[in-house]
């Protein structure tokens, strides 16, 4: 099913603004800004960066890839997509004020409200146009299992802060429940989706048995990989091991999906540029990272390093998945598309910069936090340093939308 391509530029306002609330979070540790709540800023980073950005992009991706040009889900899905921009709006007016208020709460119940229903005809939807049930579909519909699933987090929060256990563990849990679900969960299954999508319509032969043990792999460890986000409340050793061996099915899963990638990289190559796959590396590296650092958080030792510099190290993973990974995949796979352009110079600037800010930004926090834990010192001037490597990403994401608006194109081929 096509979409007006406004509906992604649209999207993509919401990662340079996620990516602007970034930047000022990191300068009100070099000169604090009085009317700015900190706090507040950071709920309105985090849920426009995940929700306004991430979540449109895979709605578009998935009706695009998964659906047929019926006029009835054309209408339904453009329905879908208002009322979602209308709660996403709602945050992005309301969070900067009030934080977890009465209108950013209503706001951001509407979206599971709303949520809820995607998942359901989406996953109906998707049954009719595709009665095969072929590997990509099973991905869809894990991805909507674990969007619902990962909702439970947020619907918990509120008991929690009402019994005054805001300051608890059960607090964190039900954060970290809620960002697994959706990271690991959701946003991995459905770009997994996508990806083997994109292989079925270049008609790449991907064999049957190894692309559902690749599923089954994934499916199979999501859940006990939730594990490895307690750790750092020291339980039993068991679930030490149990969160070891989901993250190592995670392993397995990446080598296979490696190996069909690298069997088919000639009738890749013929069908995605150069830049464009160059994006896509970049992308699959830091999902390697991202793996091989859940393999490694399930040692005591490495999971209380994690757990005790936070600030740094949890920041750097989430930020690992959600530009190096995720970002990036939807990036070049919108590129893929011909719904982004990279073919002009102030584009390529713009995604050079922001990958430049990214790495360099994920150096900088790892670091610190690695210096924080074993050597109890800090980089001299740290924040100042992390600000302007920073400051890199929302100059590139600006300078690529810009390339990417009808009026710059129009100007640039007239």
């Amino acid at each position: 099913m096509t979409f007006n391509r406004n509906k992604l530029l649209f999207s993509f306002t919401f990662l340079v603004v996620a990516a602007l609330a970034g930047l000022l979070l990191r300068l009100q540790f070099i000169h604090p800004i009085g009317l700015i709540s900190y706090k507040y800023l950071l709920h309105t980073h985090s849920h426009i960066a995940l929700l306004g950005w991430v979540f449109n992009a895979l709605f578009l991706g998935l009706t695009h890839g998964f659906l047929s040009e019926s006029s009835d889900l054309k209408k339904r899905y453009h329905r879908q997509f208002i009322f979602f921009q209308i709660t996403f709006v709602g945050m992005l007016a309301s969070f900067p004020v009030q934080g977890y208020g009465i209108i950013s709460i209503f706001f951001s119940t509407l979206f599971l409200l709303v949520s809820y229903v995607f998942s359901y005809r989406l996953y109906k939807d998707v049954n009719k146009t595709h009665p095969l049930n072929n590997v990509s579909v099973r991905f869809v519909k894990a991805a909507l299992f674990y969007l619902v699933l990962s909702s439970l987090g947020p619907w918990t929060l509120g008991p929690i802060v009402v019994t005054g256990n805001s300051d608890s563990s059960w607090y964190a849990l039900s954060v970290y429940f809620y960002l697994h679900f959706l990271y690991n969960g959701f946003f991995v299954f459905a770009i997994a989706a996508l990806v083997f999508k994109m292989l079925e319509k270049e008609g790449v032969i991907v064999n049957e048995n190894k692309s559902k043990l690749i599923f089954t792999l994934m499916h199979v460890a999501c859940l006990p990989a939730f594990l490895l986000s307690t750790l750092w409340l020291s339980p039993p050793g068991v679930l030490h091991v149990a969160g070891g061996i989901a993250a190592l099915l995670q392993v397995i899963a990446l080598i296979l999906f490696s190996a069909i990638i690298y069997e088919n990289r000639e009738v890749l190559i013929q069908v995605v540029s150069q830049k464009t796959r160059i994006l896509f590396m970049i992308a699959g590296a830091a999902y390697t990272i991202k793996v091989i650092m859940q393999v490694a958080s399930a040692f005591p030792s490495l999971a209380m390093m994690a757990y005790y510099t936070q600030r740094f190290t949890i920041i750097g993973y989430l930020h690992l998945v959600m530009l190096g990974f995720v970002t990036l995949f939807l990036i070049a796979y919108f590129i893929y598309l011909k719904m982004f352009t990279i073919g002009n110079k102030v584009s390529i600037v713009g995604i050079g910069l922001f990958i430049l800010g990214f790495l360099m930004s994920e150096t900088v926090l790892f670091t610190q936090g690695m210096l924080t834990f074993n050597f109890h010192t800090s980089i001299a001037r740290y924040p100042d340093i992390l600000f302007y490597t920073s400051l890199l990403m929302p100059l590139g994401l600006l300078l690529f939308f810009i390339s990417q608006t009808t009026f710059f194109l129009k100007r640039r081929n007239a």
